[in-house]
């Protein structure tokens, strides 16, 4: 299982540019699902028992029929960190029959949240979802950066 875990980071990260998904290709759709990971980094003051601690979870939720916008399927993934960090990306891709549909993307600087958001029009069939994380956080935190991904749970659904 460790093996495979790392094989999909590792492959999942090659499709990956400085934090951002190349755009030419979406990432295979991987067979272990993990619908969340959490990243810690700390940092030290110098004092042995003194340091601070950020940790950042990226999580997907199940692909769903939209309820904001009629006829189309959504799925959303976001991270929650402990405390505000340099910035956070996510690059989020949508499957149907383990064929990529479409792709969202979000990103932001100084926060401790953040959402992405990929949908499609409804048409019946299995979907998955993949997102891609990346964390940068504040100087003299270690690591200093860390990427992360993170698959849904396939999920039948029936459109009209």
């Amino acid at each position: 299982m460790k093996r495979v875990l790392v094989a999909l980071v590792t492959t999942l990260m090659l499709v990956t540019v400085g934090g951002t998904a190349a755009h030419a290709a979406a990432p295979p759709v991987p067979s272990v699902a993990g619908d969340s990971l959490t990243i810690t980094a700390s940092t030290s003051n110098g004092r042995a028992l003194a340091a601070s601690v950020i940790s950042c979870t990226l999580q997907i939720n199940n692909a769903h029929k939209s309820t904001h916008v009629p006829g189309t399927i959504n799925i959303t993934a976001t991270y929650s960190c402990t405390a505000a960090v340099t910035s956070l990306s996510i690059n989020l891709y949508l499957y149907q029959n383990d064929l990529f549909v479409s792709q969202g993307s979000a990103g932001n600087s100084g926060s401790a949240n953040l959402q992405a958001n990929a949908f499609s029009g409804c048409s019946s069939g299995t979907y998955k979802g993949v997102a891609l994380g990346h964390v940068v956080f504040p100087p003299g935190y270690t690591p200093p950066a860390s990427d992360a991904s993170v698959v849904s749970n396939s999920s039948f659904i029936s459109c009209p």
